[in-house]
């Protein structure tokens, strides 16, 4: 309330220091504190501000970043956190409507950068913008003024020179480029790439008709005849992926003199495969036409929307061209690029800078505090009312902390213990304690409408939630941990997490969840860590080996997995009947594409061989796909493509019963020699037929299993029980380990 009330001025103090070692004083005066910091008013702001930064700062940047345009050391503190921002999360925050808006710079290049920004803003499309920073000391720069839209794919090369059209330097710079945009498909997204000498004259995307899969320009300066088609055939989206694939492949190989000869190699590949569109020359002309046919810019004005600067070479040459054609936004209109002012501005303008909380990469996905336009609205409104002067309000009533007449020189013994105890319970509320969910994710969970709205209500806002968003909160060193359950598995999948938990790996887990019902309880009780991907399978009954529902279940694995390495995540992915004794991250050795466990209960030798085991006698291996790490390399991909494939070649019926299992080991067998596969050890990685079923070799090989799977068994009860009798049942008695907790 102290922060609507208008102050009394303090009565002048007859000495400056008016109590002395001999002083004698009233009861009356024993029972108050003269510091305006104890102060009723003083002691109830300082309340409101400890409460506005305890809720508020954790939904925001952290603090360092707050404060880093003021504070050299926070700067540095905080811009050191950048190298580990991933392109799958700065996508994930700059997407609107699944596109992105590119371009990739180095630091000589950033008065080109901000210029194209402006131009990019007036047509309200900064938002989508990634800026790819060439060098750290861009990455830092871009994001100390713009949290969030830099991001940094190492290597970096040197970029401290501004390279000149032909030079070595130009070249290091331009050939990353396919290898961006390859990674932004394969994420998913749409995206617009830029050169930084470029403005826009007007919104380019409403030129964007139909539904191609590449649209480009020509950089002839010779005038053409208007925009058309060079379609061939519409195949699927992938064939835009497959182009940059070998564009890459092609400019990181050792053919690589000219930029143009790549261009020159892959001309075939486009006519013969991609859907392309040309787009409208008076529109998207070259700096060769624009620049050096006056009459042609007469004929056309009014349909240009964006000017290229080419045909020219020099870094002080393109700014002098676009100055004399009034172009260079950068020095009159700077205070309307995202990067702010330039430093002789930004002065004299200080004062005048909205405060904003532009947030980092992304953490739980809240519907109610997203991020637009770098700023979280409700932090913002906090600042505002602690900044205004409130117009004077009526006193209180005697009932609350303050009384009718509030003294200016102190509070009274009691309000003071209510004071400090309203402190201590804030601490309590808002201090994260191990084991404790962050307030973000408190407030998160509170917002979703945590008690008694789970059919309707918000909790439905999980429906739109993303493998994508899923995967950029919960990994960690670009690496996830998979598994997919439905409804009646979850006392399993709580076993498993505590198992987890055990090794300090619960927050990489990211739970597939088959079931709204599944979907809806996880995030309720551990919000961002389950995702859905429609269409959910009927999921209702805990469904035995071998049935159709258990067949409708695992035969999604793949896609998942699927998803995840096109985002550009390791993956490893485990049943929920399987239990964690150890770490098996340790036993990853090596940079393989594929890690397996055999599925055999057949004793092998400790020193066996790390290669895909030879057919049995039937001509058929026997891996499990239970527990399976993956890289998102090409191999590991197409190791997954197959395995989808050989799926859908497999009919489920009461006569062939099949599941994922043997289509996997059919996938393995036919890319086998197209990848780098690794076989881990059987002593840590045993079958149920053994580990449960051999207690001599049990015995013989203590203190080296990491991960034990409870398979070698049929009916959700039985295997229940057998974890029981083997004391791997952890959901009952150590349920406070679960991130879960008791289900």
């Amino acid at each position: 309330m102290s922060l609507y009330q208008r102050q009394q001025p303090l009565p002048p103090a007859a000495k400056p220091y008016p109590l002395s070692p001999r002083a004698s004083f009233n009861a009356q005066t024993q029972r108050t504190i003269p510091s305006f910091f104890l102060s009723g008013s003083g002691l109830v702001s300082i309340l409101a501000l400890l409460l506005l930064l305890g809720v508020f700062l954790p939904l925001s940047r952290p603090m360092a970043a707050l404060f880093s345009s003021s504070s050299v050391d926070a700067r540095h503190a905080s811009a050191s956190r950048w190298k580990d921002y991933t392109l799958a999360r700065a996508a994930a925050f700059a997407a609107r409507n699944r596109t992105v808006i590119v371009c990739a710079v180095s630091q000589p290049y950033l008065p080109f950068l901000n210029n194209w920004l402006i131009s990019v803003a007036r047509q309200k499309r900064q938002q989508q913008v990634i800026v790819i920073a060439e060098d750290y000391a861009t990455l830092y720069e871009v994001n100390r003024r713009w949290p969030g839209h830099a991001v940094l794919v190492p290597p970096a090369p040197d970029s401290q020179t501004a390279h000149k059209f032909g030079s070595q330097g130009f070249f290091n710079f331009t050939s990353r480029r396919p290898r961006h945009l390859l990674h932004i498909l394969e994420l998913g997204y749409s995206v617009m790439y830029n050169d930084v000498d470029m403005v826009w004259l007007a919104d380019p995307f409403r030129y964007l008709e139909g539904n191609h899969d590449v649209y480009f320009t020509d950089d002839m300066a010779a005038v053409s005849e208007a925009s058309k088609s060079l379609s061939r055939f519409t195949p699927s989206r992938e064939e835009g992926t497959d182009l940059y694939m070998q564009l890459h492949d092609f400019s990181s190989s050792d053919r690589r003199s000219k930029e143009g000869e790549v261009h020159s190699y892959c001309k075939p590949l486009l006519f013969r495969y991609v859907d392309l569109y040309l787009l409208p020359q008076a529109a998207f002309p070259s700096g060769g036409l624009y620049f050096k046919n006056a009459s042609w810019v007469k004929e056309t004005q009014g349909m240009h929307a964006i000017i290229h600067n080419n045909y020219i070479t020099g870094f002080d040459k393109k700014i002098k061209r676009f100055k004399e054609y009034g172009l260079w936004l950068a020095d009159d209109h700077t205070d309307e690029s995202p990067l702010g002012q330039t430093e002789k501005r930004k002065r004299s303008r200080k004062l005048q800078q909205p405060i904003t909380f532009n947030p980092p990469p992304i953490s739980l996905p809240s519907p109610e505090l997203t991020f637009i336009g770098g700023t979280c609205c409700a932090s913002r409104f906090a600042l505002m009312a602690l900044n205004r002067r409130q117009p004077q309000l009526p006193a209180v009533a005697k009932h609350g902390l303050l009384s009718s007449r509030v003294s200016s020189q102190g509070i009274t013994r009691s309000g003071l213990l209510s004071v400090l105890a309203l402190l201590v319970l804030l601490l309590l509320v808002f201090l994260q304690l191990p084991g404790r969910r962050p307030v973000s994710a408190l407030l998160y969970s509170f917002s979703l409408g945590e008690v008694d709205e789970v059919d309707e209500g918000p909790v439905s806002r999980w429906k739109d939630y993303t493998v994508a968003r899923a995967a950029a909160f919960a990994a960690r060193n670009d690496t996830l941990i998979v598994t997919s359950v439905s409804e009646p598995f979850l006392p399993m999948l709580n076993n498993w997490l505590i198992s987890i938990a055990r090794q300090k790996r619960q927050d990489q887990v990211l739970i597939f969840a088959e079931d709204y019902a599944t979907l809806y309880e996880i995030n309720r009780r551990w919000p961002g860590h389950a995702v859905l991907v429609q269409p959910a399978p009927d999921s209702q009954t805990a469904h035995d080996y071998g049935s159709q529902g258990f067949y409708n279940i695992t035969s999604r694995r793949p896609r998942h997995l699927l998803d995840i390495l096109e985002l550009g995540y390791s993956v490893m992915y485990n049943d929920v009947d399987i239990v964690w004794v150890a770490d098996p991250f340790r036993y990853l050795e090596g940079d393989h594409d594929v890690y397996f466990t055999d599925d055999m209960f057949a004793e092998k030798p400790l020193n066996h061989s790390h290669n895909l085991p030879p057919p049995e006698t039937d001509g058929q291996t026997n891996i499990c796909s239970c527990m399976i790490f993956l890289r998102p390399t090409r191999g590991g991909k197409k190791l997954i493509r197959n395995w989808i494939e050989e799926i859908r070649k497999q009919h489920w019926s009461e006569n062939a019963k099949p599941h994922d299992q043997p289509a996997f080991n059919c996938a393995l067998r036919k890319t086998a020699k197209e990848m780098d596969l690794h076989l881990l050890p059987q002593a840590a990685f045993p079958s149920g037929g053994l580990y449960f079923r051999n207690a001599d070799w049990v015995k013989r090989t203590e203190g080296m299993h990491a991960i034990v799977h409870n398979n070698y068994m049929i009916g959700f009860q039985n295997k229940i029980k057998r974890f029981k009798d083997y004391g791997l049942w952890l959901a009952d008695d150590h349920a406070d380990e679960s991130p879960l907790g008791q289900i």
